[in-house]
């Protein structure tokens, strides 16, 4: 994507580390698992983005994320989220101008506060 999508106010709380959950395809990257890894990204229709099924400019995705803030209802200490647990996503447009390819780079913006960097393919 050429750059980053910015969300800002759709959290209660303060980010502290956003992250995007990535695949590794059964590749052990030492130095890059979570830089250069391949997100955990789904289609408009549920599918999941890779290679074979990428995703394309103006089309809505939606990111696994983690770390996007407080989560409402707030839960005290000890107390287990519900079933199934939240899990924390984030929709975000392909820009129309973005390049094509297997590994094009993406990473959020929470707060001031940058995600690892994972890649999507696009075409």
């Amino acid at each position: 994507m050429v750059g980053p999508p910015t969300v800002d106010g759709c959290n209660t709380g303060r980010a502290e580390a956003p992250g995007i959950y990535v695949i590794n395809y059964s590749e052990f990257r030492y130095s890059r698992y979570l830089n250069g890894a391949t997100a955990i990204a789904r289609n408009q229709n549920g599918t999941l983005v890779y290679p074979n099924n990428p995703t394309h400019p103006g089309q809505v995705i939606t990111l696994r994320m983690t770390g996007l803030g407080a989560i409402s209802p707030k839960l005290q200490n000890g107390e287990r989220a519900g079933t199934p647990a939240p899990q924390p996503v984030l929709q975000v447009t392909v820009p129309s101008n973005s390049p094509a390819g297997n590994n094009v780079p993406v990473n959020v913006t929470v707060a001031g506060v940058k995600s690892n960097q994972a890649v999507i393919a696009i075409r």
